[in-house]
């Protein structure tokens, strides 16, 4: 796979911050919101408690979230987490980095992440850092999806999920996802 991704036709690195402000800005001029109803209707439903969610990309999972659970979206893209809080006002997002959260970052109840662990080399780590700020992990990948200018891994179907991540339990979403949680004993 090569280092660098073109958008727009300029070249960026791959999975960099500039990249994924040039994604979030190529996605948002062609009204790309990454919503998927039933999708975030079955996530909203299992969520409990606090609610961080990696990856937010413009916070559409937000708008799903129940009015009594608290709710921080991240992301490390500035221009979609500015878009994300416009969209969203009651709710909370910064811009960060998943692996150097700000220390006033907490614990939560849930921990969601979207499309977002594919885009590592080693998602047992991204799953280790999601076990450390809560206790219930709500997660999905692309189904089947090969690798592609983004994408470094990739899950064929639920066997493979399986394989890499263990007793999981899978839950219906969007036909081209395969969705999953985990609850896990709290790490202190």
């Amino acid at each position: 796979m090569s280092d660098t991704v073109h958008i727009e036709g300029r070249a960026y690195q791959t999975n960099s911050r500039e990249m994924w402000d040039a994604r979030g800005r190529e996605n948002f001029a062609k009204k790309n919101w990454r919503v998927r109803p039933e999708e975030c209707k079955a996530i909203a439903a299992l969520m409990r408690g606090s609610v961080i969610e990696i990856g937010c990309a413009f916070g559409a999972l937000a708008a799903y979230v129940p009015a009594d659970l608290s709710y921080l979206g991240v992301d490390w893209s500035l221009f979609m987490i500015e878009e994300a809080r416009k969209f969203h006002p009651r709710h909370a997002f910064i811009v960060a980095d998943a692996f150097t959260l700000p220390t006033y970052v907490q614990r939560f109840d849930t921990a969601v992440a979207l499309q977002w662990i594919e885009h590592y080399t080693e998602p047992q780590q991204c799953i280790e850092l999601l076990s450390g700020l809560a206790s219930r992990l709500i997660l999905g990948v692309p189904r089947g999806h090969g690798k592609n200018r983004c994408h470094i891994r990739a899950w064929a179907n639920e066997d493979a999920v399986r394989a890499d991540f263990g007793d999981v339990q899978f839950f219906e979403g969007a036909s081209e996802h395969i969705c999953w949680y985990q609850d896990i004993e709290r790490r202190e």
